[in-house]
């Protein structure tokens, strides 16, 4: 008698039956796996672009002595009538020691047609965050500055994270 090799139409139907039910769990598994390290990711991505923005806007608004509108030179916008997308703050360097103090200034400005933000310092620029995709600053009636910073990292589906903070300038602190 010769020896049979192969399998039986019962065995197949099982070990199709038993792949059937195991490969839809790998494919949902290896989906899950990779968007949850995207989202992940794009969250981490918008909370270090808030979080590396904070410090520099803190410290420049706490020694500012004049805030204005970097297009039009004007003070910033009350609290009450609305918000600007950009700010120039300016301060004099009291720890000089010099004859005259130098007068330093911070620019902040979303660059046009991308979401980045830039800070200009004394005229040299660098990039202080990115995916920033609204920033809004304003100043109420006690002088204290608002400040609302949103960031947004787009992917399969976009991971928004958001900052609020105020500020007390330099020029609104009384001796």
């Amino acid at each position: 008698m010769r020896v049979q090799r192969g399998f039986t139409l019962l065995e197949l139907i099982v070990g199709l039956a038993v792949a059937g039910l195991v490969m839809p769990l790998i494919a949902s598994t290896i989906f899950q796996l990779t968007k949850g390290t995207e989202q992940i990711t794009a969250r981490t991505v918008a909370t270090a672009d808030i979080a590396s923005l904070a410090p520099w806007l803190h410290r420049d608004l706490a020694v500012a002595r004049t805030i204005v509108d970097p297009a039009t030179l004007a003070p910033l916008v009350d609290c009450t009538t609305g918000t600007q997308p950009s700010i120039r703050v300016s301060w004099t360097d009291q720890t000089s020691w010099g004859a005259a103090d130098p007068e330093h200034y911070a620019e902040y400005t979303i660059e046009p047609g991308t979401t980045v933000l830039m800070r200009e310092y004394d005229g040299v620029v660098g990039v202080v965050a990115r995916h920033v995709t609204d920033l809004a600053f304003c100043q109420d009636t006690s002088g204290i500055v608002q400040l609302d910073v949103t960031s947004t990292v787009q992917g399969t589906s976009a991971i928004t994270k958001s900052l609020s903070f105020s500020v007390v300038p330099r020029s609104e602190v009384t001796p």
